[in-house]
């Protein structure tokens, strides 16, 4: 079995809980749904400024 496999067969069971079987029965794009973190939207340095603007950090 390669390594990268090891690694992630003991990913599924460990850390996701699911059964070897289950783990192979899955397609590559389950398997990356379920691993990977979504990702998050990104705040427009304009909209950034703005907040900053009407919220700023009072320093004292």
């Amino acid at each position: 079995m390669n390594v990268g496999w090891e690694q992630r067969l003991r990913q599924a069971v460990v850390e996701i809980g699911l059964t070897p079987a289950d783990f192979w029965s899955l397609s590559l794009s389950e398997w990356l749904a379920l691993i990977t973190l979504p990702t998050l939207p990104v705040l427009p340095r304009d909209d950034l400024h703005t907040l900053m603007t009407l919220f700023p950090d009072n320093k004292k």
